[in-house]
């Protein structure tokens, strides 16, 4: 699962070495394009996309940035090997969390600045808006929120003690282990927070506050439900999450209710993209799978590496009708049909 990935990126500790802007040669299998990427020992585990500016975070503080849609690339990575697990644009600013509950902030012409945070544990994602709100969510519940472009931080936990669902499973979203891990997040344009992990569930708050569960597993002795490890809504209500054991749940009504969709794969499924085509890409471990119409229906792609290797991270681009991919070996992939 996404965790895995991201946890395994953390315990490589060398620095990566900058190089100079380039262009890339494609490696073309099918319609799919590589382009970027193909270093053996590196990984990137998240990609963000505003317009055709691209940013990319892996393991060792290695960060890839494309400022003309995916064309050439450059490495900005930090001055300290710390495996960056989630990365989101907000406003002019680029933020990315990690190991330890780090939170680097990238101002243009500055470069990355290291600042303060209020956990220590692992933040596995970020998401923000255009308004300058960002919710940053990881290890033991852990919930983050910013409202000034990533500069200051404050805790914003749900009371998961409350928030459970009695029928689904025992009542609260906790356990033996304690409060539950948090995989998934996204911050709508209108400061709509969804947040989801274990035990399949999402829940919803407006600017990271008074939090709403909208969707939990049934539990049972015999069988953990799966986790959900990515969430992504459009801006006109269409989203998908998806997780652990081929897991996909979709909406229509911008995430207030949701419903499982067969994805026709057991395999754990890391992120999800779409475009107000019908197309929507799902990326995991040793599949990626795609849908022509709105997720109704999912082949297994055959192309490139998709059925041996994993990828982690995906993003859409309404303007360009592009999604990418990323993955091992430091790999940007144009997704296109096989």
């Amino acid at each position: 699962m996404k965790a895995f990935l991201r946890v395994a990126g953390a315990c490589v500790l060398a620095c990566s070495i900058a190089v100079p802007t380039h262009a890339v040669s494609k490696e073309t299998t099918s319609n799919s394009v590589v382009l970027t990427g193909s270093v053996q020992h590196e990984r990137l585990f998240e990609i963000d996309r505003q317009g055709n500016k691209i940013v990319a975070v892996g393991d060792r503080g290695l960060v890839l940035r494309s400022n003309d849609g995916g064309e050439t690339w450059e490495r900005d990575n930090l001055p300290e090997p710390t495996a960056l697990l989630g990365v989101a644009f907000a406003g002019d600013k680029t933020v990315a969390v990690g190991q330890e509950g780090k939170i680097y902030v990238h101002t243009p012409g500055s470069g990355w600045k290291k600042v303060e945070s209020t956990t220590k544990e692992r933040l596995l994602n970020v998401a923000g808006n255009t308004s300058g709100l960002l919710v940053a969510v990881g290890a033991f519940g852990a919930v983050i929120r910013s409202t000034d472009f990533g500069s200051t931080w404050q805790n914003a936990q749900p009371k998961w003690l409350e928030i459970g669902d009695a029928d689904a499973g025992g009542g609260a979203l906790t356990g033996a282990a304690g409060e539950p891990t948090i995989y998934a997040v996204q911050v709508l344009e209108d400061g709509t927070v969804f947040i989801g992990g274990e035990l399949s569930f999402i829940v919803r708050s407006t600017g990271g506050e008074d939090w709403t569960l909208v969707n939990q597993a049934k539990a049972s002795e015999e069988e953990i439900a799966p986790s959900i490890n990515a969430i992504s809504i459009r801006n006109d209500g269409t989203g998908f999450a998806v997780g652990q054991a081929g897991t996909i749940l979709r909406t229509s009504d911008g995430g207030a209710t949701w419903n499982a969709v067969n994805s026709s794969t057991s395999a754990n499924l890391l992120s999800v993209a779409s475009l107000k085509s019908g197309e929507v890409v799902a990326v995991g471990m040793r599949t990626t799978i795609r849908s022509d119409d709105g997720g109704n229906t999912w082949k297994a792609m055959k192309s490139l590496d998709f059925p041996i290797n994993w990828y982690s991270g995906v993003t859409s681009d309404t303007a360009s009708g592009e999604i990418l991919a990323v993955g091992h070996s430091a790999r940007v992939v144009r997704v296109r049909a096989d």
